[in-house]
Parts: structure tokens; sequence; C-alpha cells
């Protein structure tokens, strides 16, 4: 269910989001009306659960609301409330891994168990030090490729840069894993860990 729109005439996105930040209501309603679809459509690639998804736009209002003094003045609002709602859907969805992980771990001997949480945690540090080979920019566009499954259309729309850049930079972080780890099962702990 779409936000309803405002009759009022619309001020540029730039000025509600600074009359926002100091502490003007109707401001935040205006943006939250405004990018409400957009926000609910993007987060619907992140994940398959729409409750999930307005769950995360509310609770991204909410903590905007409560943080509003702590934030700063952006010329991008759409940009910084894609990435922050990116950032809830990817912490929910941590969590929901956790929960179901842990209820996994239950239907399997105490013994397996512990196997299985040793090999996840080599696994896991394979991938950090093979991720901590890359540059922040390249992690992040390997993060939403291949954690957050985001075509790279969408992360060059997250990250405002050019599509072309996407594909440069994933070729570019690619082949940096590569040359660092002969392994090739490093690339399937890639797609089927999520790191933070």
């Amino acid at each position: 269910m779409a936000a309803p729109q405002l009759s009022t005439p619309q001020i540029d996105s730039t000025t509600a989001w600074k009359n926002f930040l100091q502490g003007d209501k109707s401001a935040f309603e205006e943006i939250y009306n405004r990018y409400y679809e957009r926000l609910y459509q993007y987060g619907k690639h992140l994940a398959t659960d729409e409750n999930l998804v307005r769950d995360s736009i509310q609770t991204l209002f909410v903590d905007l609301w409560q943080r509003q003094t702590h934030l700063s003045i952006t010329t991008n609002v759409q940009g910084y409330l894609l990435k922050a709602l990116r950032r809830v859907i990817v912490k929910q969805l941590q969590e929901e891994r956790k929960k179901a992980t842990s209820f996994a771990h239950m239907s399997i001997s105490p013994e397996e168990a512990i196997i299985q949480e040793e090999t996840d945690q080599l696994n896991q540090q394979r991938v950090h030090r093979a991720l901590a080979q890359l540059t922040q920019h390249q992690r992040e566009v390997v993060h939403l490729r291949f954690f957050a499954n985001l075509s790279n259309q969408q992360i060059a729309s997250t990250l405002n840069i050019s599509v072309a850049t996407v594909y440069n930079i994933i070729s570019l972080s690619l082949a940096k894993l590569r040359n660092h780890y002969a392994e090739k099962t490093i690339f399937i702990w890639l797609t089927s860990l999520l790191i933070c």
C-alpha cells in the first residue's frame, strides 16, 4: 500500500531534507510520501518478503526521525534513503539467517554442529581475507552484486556511478581475488556467505 500523496505544492528534496533536519514534521512527511513507493520497489529487489520490506521502511523512517539532529545535509536524498534502506534490510536478513541457522543446528547432533560451526568460521575467515585485498569501494560493489543480489544497473543507480564503472570494478575485483587466491572455492564461498 503506497503512502498517500500530499495536496500541497512540493518543495525540492534538498530543501525538504534541510527542513526535516531542523525538526519540520511536514517536511519529514513530504520526504516519506515522496519516496515511499520508490523505496518499496527497491526493497522488493533486495528481499522477497513484502512485509519485511514495509517493516524496514518504517524502521528506516523511525530511525531518521530519532537521529535527525545527528544527520547531515545531502543533495541526493533518494540515494541516501536507498543506501540506508539497504542497510536496514541487509541487517534484517542477517538476523533471519542467524535464526534459521540456529534452528537448523538444533536438528543435527552436537558433534555435527561443532564441525559445521568450525567449517563456517574457517570459510568466513577465508572470505574476509580475500575481501580485505580489495579497496572499500570494490568491497561495497562486490557486496551489492554477490550478497545483495543487485543487478549492475541497480548498483550503478544506488552508488551514483555508471554501469560501465560497475562492470569495471567487478571485473578488477574478481581478477584481484583470482590472483591472490588460487582456490576456486573462494568464489563459492563468496556467493554462499553473507559477510558484514
